[in-house]
């Protein structure tokens, strides 16, 4: 069970290169796609059988939604924003500009994934251990330092990135190359925050995030449309920016200002 989700990466690679192998260009990465989720079902099936769903009753349903509806509008928020930009430069922009801002995307997660995939799944269990034996002012002194080496080695990465920019490259690269640096440092602003917010869950304050990231997504709903039409696609890099060094620091500031 534990091995499907990789089978399933591992099946979406080799559909990709063979079809590309094959010639069948972007269609290629959709099929492989498309071939590695058929896949993964049937093998869902094979391993876990199919049982007829059953309904929860209507007070399992309401005690779900009052006791997770800030866990909810967390995830619902944290899609709008991750997801919105994509749509509105491909809309407003070009396709051509939103195919490079989504590859610089996806390039600048490479470093920042092991932050949100790996290190985070394991916080709250540390911090939760941190603050009932140790107290609050040792899980913040302890976030600190882990937000000042991250920041760190996420400022060695960003100079990385930039440099590349003075490096002789492929023409059609230019475009990702010139955004990518802006982009990096957008998404290790998000991860910093990731490094703090389970700290709110830990002291009991899973609602005010929850409030924070609604805030934060209704602001970026309503913004970004203004940036990518009189701004292009600068006003996009500029929005990502602000919006993720902005939700850093008020956490930041609320975590200090707790007890």
């Amino acid at each position: 069970r534990l091995f499907l989700p990789k089978f399933r990466q591992l099946s979406a690679v080799f559909f990709t290169v063979y079809l590309l192998y094959l010639n069948f260009g972007v269609l290629g990465l959709v099929y492989s796609y498309l071939f590695s989720s058929i896949v993964s079902v049937i093998i869902s099936f094979y391993i876990y059988g199919f049982n007829r769903p059953r309904l929860a009753s209507h007070e399992i349903w309401k005690i779900t939604i009052s006791k997770g509806k800030s866990v909810l509008t967390i995830s619902l928020a944290t899609y709008v924003t991750y997801s919105l930009d994509k749509l509105i430069i491909a809309s407003l922009i070009s396709p051509t500009i939103a195919s490079f801002y989504y590859l610089a995307q996806k390039i600048s997660e490479i470093p920042t994934q092991f932050v949100t995939m790996v290190v985070s799944r394991a916080l709250f269990p540390i911090y939760k251990r941190l603050y009932d034996e140790c107290g609050f002012y040792k899980l913040k002194n302890f976030i600190v330092n882990k937000v000042k080496i991250t920041m760190i080695i996420f400022s060695i990465i960003f100079a990385l990135f930039l440099s590349v920019r003075f490096v002789a490259i492929p023409t059609q690269w230019q475009g990702v190359i010139d955004i990518l640096p802006w982009i990096f440092l957008g998404s290790a602003f998000r991860v910093l925050g990731h490094l703090v917010s389970p700290a709110l869950v830990v002291i009991t304050h899973l609602k005010q995030d929850a409030k924070y990231k609604l805030q934060e997504a209704t602001f970026y709903v309503f913004s970004l449309p203004l940036c990518a039409y009189f701004f292009n696609i600068n006003g996009v890099i500029f929005l990502f920016l602000m919006i993720y060094i902005f939700a850093f620091i008020r956490r930041v500031r609320f975590l200090n200002n707790a007890t």
